[in-house]
């Protein structure tokens, strides 16, 4: 197993993708406990969040069209 990764000390070149968390938290409640880190961080300003787009949950092909051409920066929202 790998050891923990602090993401505040790594270089801004870096991309720290979500697909790889299940490599990093085995259990729920390791999973939990960095979710609740990661909100922490956001909450106090050391993590910024971009969100590039919102879209209607019926306009999700769209989206998921603009994620492959990519047009997007940033996250996307799906709104119900």
């Amino acid at each position: 197993m790998l050891p923990p990764i602090d993401l505040l000390t790594l270089p801004k070149s870096i991309l720290v993708s979500s697909l790889s968390v299940n490599h990093h938290a085995r259990t729920r409640e390791k999973l939990n406990q960095y979710a609740g880190e990661i909100f922490k961080w956001i909450t106090v300003g050391s993590l910024k969040v971009t969100i590039g787009e919102r879209y209607a949950l019926k306009d999700a092909a769209q989206a998921h069209k603009d994620i492959l051409s990519r047009k997007t920066v940033g996250k996307l929202l799906l709104i119900p």
